[in-house]
């Protein structure tokens, strides 16, 4: 079953790493510092496989979930 992003025109589907953070809450300094933890989180993300989103959770800790439900 494919996931809810589409295919590409050669019928392949189309995924998505996201990494998040937040300035506030990642206690960050500047958005540079905002950009990098981003981008870290993006390939921790890409590492555990297609669609997954990496992001701090409530209680402080990080995380990786899948972000789209499957569609079938």
């Amino acid at each position: 079953a494919e996931l809810g992003l589409g295919t590409r025109p050669d019928g392949r589907p189309v995924t998505a790493s996201l990494g998040m953070a937040d300035l506030l809450a990642d206690q960050l300094q500047d958005s540079s510092a905002l950009v990098r933890l981003a981008d870290e989180r993006m390939y921790r993300a890409k590492e555990s496989g297609r669609n997954r989103l990496c992001m701090k959770g409530r209680q402080g800790e990080e995380f990786i979930a899948p972000f789209f439900e499957d569609a079938a």
